[in-house]
């Protein structure tokens, strides 16, 4: 379990506990917390790393056995809480409402699940490459898979590689698998 109290958000201070045992695992200080963050850490499946959300919306990486830092994003546009991490690593994103989907080293964006109009975000749950997410309005699970997202592209475009997905250059990492199947 990591432990953040207001008294150590300036200090960037995160504890992990054993619960079982009620001992401390280890102790990492680094740049402060965001103030406005709902949730400023995670663990990785495996739990062996710890991403935490800094004052700058930066994702810094821990490795929790050596404490010690190991690694550091560019700036999230509008994150306010992380929300978890995916089993290939995803980053799992609140963004004032929305949720967002980015790489886990640089933070690279690869989706934005939007809300709609006045439905509000309500909780959200990681668990394995599932997501659920609960608002006013709807109760949805989402698989993160990037097969899956392959496998939803290709039903909705006409393929396979057809000249519409030739043409544009936003899906130039859908065409990195194997093309869409021909009708």
């Amino acid at each position: 379990m990591a432990v953040v109290t207001d008294a150590w958000r300036d200090g960037g201070r995160v504890e992990v506990w054993d619960v079982r045992r009620g001992t401390r695992v280890a102790r990492l200080e680094g740049t402060p917390l965001d103030y406005d963050g709902d949730r400023w850490v995670t663990f990785t499946p495996d739990g062996d790393r710890l991403a935490v959300l800094d004052e700058d919306r930066r994702v810094v990486w821990w490795r929790v056995d050596a404490e010690r830092r190991d690694g550091l994003t560019r700036s999230i546009a509008d994150a306010t809480g992380l929300l978890g991490v995916a089993p290939d690593g995803t980053l799992v994103v609140n963004l004032v409402g929305d949720v967002g989907l980015f790489s886990p080293d640089d933070a690279e964006p690869l989706g934005r699940l939007r809300q709609t109009s006045g439905d509000s975000l309500r909780t959200a749950r990681l668990r394995g490459d599932r997501l659920r997410l609960l608002s006013d309005k709807d109760d949805r699970t989402l698989a993160l898979s990037p097969t899956t997202w392959h496998t939803r592209l290709c039903a909705a475009l006409p393929g396979p590689n057809s000249r519409a997905q030739r043409e544009r250059p936003a899906l130039e990492m859908a065409r990195q698998p194997d093309p869409c199947p021909s009708d």
